[in-house]
């Protein structure tokens, strides 16, 4: 359901996800190459929303996978790492 609808946003705005081959578009590979990994990179590292009967601020966290961290490096050059403590919400 959802994760669908997020890559085909996506996609068609010309950002498919990383690891994404089902929706990335034809036209999309021929003006760049498709980056290597191991699955969908698609990860929430910091989720927060305010509960609808207490309304109690409500902030959960994890932090990136591995796979995710490596390419992720991989693509910048040098080791990546986002701390959940760093990102609003």
């Amino acid at each position: 359901g959802r994760t669908h609808q997020i890559r085909i946003h996506l996609s068609e705005a010309r950002f498919p996800l990383v690891g994404d081959r089902v929706y990335t578009r034809d036209r999309l590979r021929a003006e760049r190459a498709l980056i290597e990994a191991p699955r969908l990179m698609l990860h929430a590292t910091v989720l927060g929303f305010e509960h609808p009967i207490t309304g109690k601020s409500l902030r959960f966290t994890e932090p990136l996978p591995a796979d995710i961290k490596a390419v992720a490096s991989k693509l910048a050059g040098r080791p990546v790492d986002i701390s959940p403590d760093a990102l609003p919400i």
